[in-house]
């Protein structure tokens, strides 16, 4: 397999088909809106539109993103040269998007016509067989939300880098096998590399390892690479000390899993069912059943409860188990499986995420559609009238699944109202479709919409248990519409924040009231923010960093809104004392100071902080040095003007 090789007349034809397919049933849902997560990654976070283009700004934005551990600063990037050339419209996101799908559709069949051909008896077979799945899987309704849904071009590009370094190790595999002497410098470099952009993208990237090995497993066998298996064996070794270590004393995912309603063993064992569920819908797909938020799952409290649990634990353990049985004579089966469940080894694992989502098939169901369209091929050259069939049927049902699917995301109503026909129980459904009525309702005014706003979003309260966000929709609806909020409704918010659980989710309802009455969209209430932030404040369960965080969203609010800088000083206090580590505070404490004129005290304090800001924090933290550094020119300008508290 040549590099540079020029491709087959038949390949051509379907990488033609790929492009065309992908564009025709995605284009009607380009027109479509954010949604969701989109607002608060790419809409709202200012760090991705500066206004000059520095070294400075391009960090900002990198590290800008709270989407996981490692900042995900490859995708900050890219919505930033979004922003950049083509403005806020998200239709050049869902383009760029489209591109990236488009690509990997390509990178799929390349792929796997590199892999193939140690995998199948018979070569005839291996151009159709990867044609058929990149076709497939480029048309795939579940993948949707993959590419309509701007943010999870994290997911998408992710992958994009991932298939980029599974070709080179192959390409580095073939090439070591035909000259055992070739070491390949090249190649393994470029794994490297892609494997580094892939983890800046997203931190499903690192699963790229185990995909390497389960390749090597099925197709190369470690032919003419003895050394692989001790290299393999040494980074499992090293992966499974890593895991047993945050996983163990550290209580890495302990905070994370106090904010959700089930253990990791109740996740474990509920994924095992939504993995059926995944399996389903790529071998079975029903449009009906796919959704952007899911309604609630019933978690598996353990293996007989639901009883369901069981028997998916056993058809799983029993697929391993045969895959394993057929290895040798049938080793694409362990290829399909097992490349599914290694791409599900993360998102729908221990890792304590929310329990269901479809993007997170978007490289796993390569494997099953491999195994799905090879049986189709089989059925092709028994039957070649019946083959070509069942083909351009599949392709044809599939396009037109995914086109109806865009057709919704097209605009955000007819969005909303599909999800919440779809999942009438699902509190996120029904909340998001009373959050467009509210937000039809205020350019229209039309008294029939704010009703059916209401209704939709008492609907979500009824049915959300864990979910906040209706109950503080509700509260908000009152607000924006300039009438006092019913009392009861009130009582029920201030009972929920006093009581309930204090997760930063729920924390986020009320800093969107605060952020509103900032920004002037909504009439100050001082009352309504008031009472809900006591309300917190007097929750047992309210940890100190959650408590300094509320304290500097009240701070805010005195400070912008309501004006009284005094209250607003000492608020901020409190939560330095709260979390005296915490330079972000004592920063925020530094600019009430400037604020109030108050030079003597300013100027101590920022002598005292002068030492944190180190080279190093300077390159992690950029936000803070900058305002730390607009803070040392203020007061070195003696008299500086008053300075809003951003």
């Amino acid at each position: 397999m040549r590099c540079g090789a020029m491709a087959q007349p038949s390949a051509l034809l379907i990488g033609i088909l790929v492009l065309v397919l992908g564009v025709a049933v995605y284009a009607p849902g380009l027109s479509g809106d954010y949604v969701f997560d989109d607002y608060t990654n790419i809409v709202e976070n200012t760090a991705l539109r500066p206004e000059v283009i520095s070294l400075e700004s391009l960090i900002a934005a990198a590290v800008s993103s709270d989407s996981g551990p490692l900042k995900r600063p490859l995708a900050s990037l890219s919505f930033l040269a979004n922003f950049h050339f083509f403005g806020v419209n998200p239709l050049s996101f869902k383009v760029t998007n489209l591109i990236i799908h488009l690509l990997n559709g390509c990178l799929v069949f390349y792929l796997l016509r590199g892999v193939l051909p140690r995998l199948l008896p018979s070569s005839a077979k291996v151009l159709a067989v990867a044609g058929l799945t990149a076709i497939v899987w480029t048309v795939h309704p579940l993948n949707l939300t993959g590419v309509l849904y701007v943010v999870q071009r994290m997911t998408s590009l992710a992958a994009s880098f991932s298939l980029l370094a599974m070709i080179c190790y192959v390409h580095a595999r073939e090439r070591g096998i035909a000259d055992p002497a070739c070491r390949n410098f090249w190649w393994w470099s470029a794994i490297v590399i892609f494997e580094v952009l892939g983890v800046a993208t997203k931190e499903s990237a690192l699963l790229l390892p185990i995909f390497l090995v389960l390749i090597e497993l099925t197709v190369f066998r470690f032919r003419a690479a003895a050394y692989l298996k001790w290299l393999y064996g040494a980074g499992a070794l090293i992966s499974v000390s890593g895991l047993c270590y945050l996983l163990g004393p550290l209580d890495y995912f302990g905070d994370a899993y106090r904010e959700r309603p089930f253990t990791a063993n109740e996740r474990m064992l509920t994924e095992s069912r939504i993995l059926v569920v995944y399996l389903e819908q790529l071998l079975l797909p029903n449009p009906t059943g796919m959704a952007l938020v899911h309604p609630d799952w019933p978690l598996s409290r353990n293996l007989w409860t639901p009883w369901t649990t069981l028997a998916a634990v056993g058809f799983w353990l029993s697929a391993i188990s045969a895959s394993l049985v057929a290895s040798k004579r049938y080793p694409i089966v362990m290829f399909g499986i097992g490349w599914y469940l290694v791409g599900h080894l993360i998102e729908s694992t221990f890792v304590p995420l929310d329990l269901i989502y479809e993007h997170r098939n978007y490289l796993p169901s390569i494997g099953i559609l491999c195994l799905a369209c090879l049986a189709v091929v089989h059925v092709g050259a028994w039957r070649p009238t019946t083959g070509k069939l069942i083909t351009f049927g599949v392709i044809v049902i599939l396009g037109a699944m995914t086109a109806y699917r865009a057709w919704q995301w097209s605009e955000p109503f007819t969005l909303a109202l599909t999800e919440a026909r779809h999942n009438p129980t699902s509190a996120r459904a029904r909340y998001e479709y009373g959050r467009v009525l509210f937000q039809s309702y205020l350019v229209d005014r039309k008294p029939q919409l704010l009703e059916k706003s209401r209704r939709e979003l008492w609907a979500a309260v009824k049915y959300g248990d864990e979910d906040f966000h209706p109950l503080a929709g509700l509260v908000h609806s009152y607000v924006r519409t300039r009438e006092p909020v019913p009392e009861q409704l009130m009582e029920a918010y201030e009972r929920e924040l006093r009581d309930e659980l204090p997760t930063a989710r729920r924390l986020d309802a009320v800093y969107l009231a605060i952020k509103c009455q900032m920004g002037g969209s909504c009439p100050p209430t001082p009352e309504v923010v008031l009472r809900g932030v006591s309300a917190t404040l007097a929750n047992a369960r309210l940890t100190p960093d959650l408590k300094a965080k509320m304290l500097e969203w009240l701070t805010l609010y005195y400070s912008n809104v309501l004006g009284d800088l005094a209250a607003a000083r000492s608020v901020i206090q409190e939560a330095v004392l709260a979390q005296p580590e915490e330079l972000v505070y004592q920063l925020r404490l530094l600019e009430i100071m400037v604020s109030q004129q108050d030079w003597v005290a300013a100027k101590k304090e920022h002598a005292r902080l002068e030492p944190a800001f180190t080279l190093w924090l300077k390159a992690t933290e950029p936000f803070l040095a900058k305002r730390f550094d607009e803070l040392r020119a203020k007061l070195a300008a003696k008299n500086p003007p008053e300075s809003d508290v951003r």
